[in-house]
């Protein structure tokens, strides 16, 4: 088994780690990366547990931070956080009951053969209920508005076996310029999918309202997207096509793929869903020990 760092923005393959278990041959290994797209590899279906009883499924992906610290994210509310925790009170008028609050994930990776995936699980809080995951606001200093987002650091002894690892640098490149019709695709597991595949589904939106205003304190933003619940916490992805640049430039960077951000909500009424910039995350990982 091995860590796989794939390098989205360049699409790179590097070999991290050689860790102990099942040996598969070089040629299955080629093969399924042949055939199945980087960014399906990157889309980890997940479920919340109490102890060992099913709360919740969602949606979530690894982002290696500095080159050597490796985080899962997903949203607040799949872990029982205080965006879950507000909807329940919204819902039933009362507080959430301990044992509808989540204390473990559970991962769904992606073995080397086809068809097939390695079941794994992490505590997301520890004996005393405290979380173990790391929060994100809008104004991380003054700890205001609380964003539906969370980043749980790895134990780089955890064995990722055949994960799509996004880096810092697969974030959407600084000359590229989002714009409202811009097109991008939401990658994650509907919990009403009946198609027999264990591989995401890929979910077409176009971005719905203005996405460049984190300078002005507002890192999400809307695509209008026809979504599912369980797709909560996807990565959202910039296929590379031709676009402008800020300097008014248009590119058509062929076979690139950038990461925009990770997905949040969903207004099933008017079509629309948030997206988190997955550079307001970085900017944190960045600065942590």
């Amino acid at each position: 088994m091995g860590l796989l760092l794939i390098n989205i923005f360049t699409m790179k393959l590097i070999l991290l780690l050689l860790l102990p278990g099942l040996c598969y041959s070089q040629r299955q290994k080629d093969t399924l990366l042949k055939y199945i797209d980087q960014g399906s590899l990157a889309s980890v279906r997940i479920t919340a547990n109490r102890d060992n009883a099913f709360l919740k499924s969602g949606t979530g992906f690894f982002i290696a931070v500095n080159s050597y610290k490796v985080y899962f994210l997903t949203n607040d509310h799949m872990v029982g956080g205080q965006f879950d925790r507000d909807e329940y009170f919204r819902l039933y008028h009362k507080q959430i009951p301990k044992e509808k609050i989540p204390n473990t994930l559970v991962f769904n990776l992606f073995d080397f053969a086809f068809n097939r995936t390695i079941q794994d699980a992490i505590s997301i809080r520890d004996t005393n209920g405290t979380p173990l995951w790391i929060p994100f606001w809008e104004n991380e200093e003054k700890k205001s508005g609380l964003l539906d987002v969370i980043a749980i650091k790895m134990d780089m002894g955890f064995d990722f076996h055949n994960m799509v690892i996004y880096t810092t640098d697969a974030n959407i490149d600084p000359s590229v310029k989002l714009r409202p019709t811009s097109e991008l695709f939401v990658v994650g597991y509907p919990v009403d999918s009946t198609f027999g595949t264990i591989y995401p589904v890929w979910k077409r939106g176009t971005v719905a309202s203005e996405p460049n205003l984190s300078m002005l304190g507002n890192s999400c933003f809307l695509i209008d997207a026809t979504t599912r619940r369980g797709m909560s916490g996807s990565p959202v992805l910039f296929i590379g096509s031709k676009f402008m640049a800020f300097d008014g430039t248009f590119s058509n960077p062929l076979n690139k793929t950038f990461l925009v951000g990770i997905y949040n909500s969903q207004s099933y009424p008017m079509e629309l869903g948030g997206v988190i910039s997955i550079n307001k995350i970085i900017q944190k990982l960045q600065t942590l020990p």
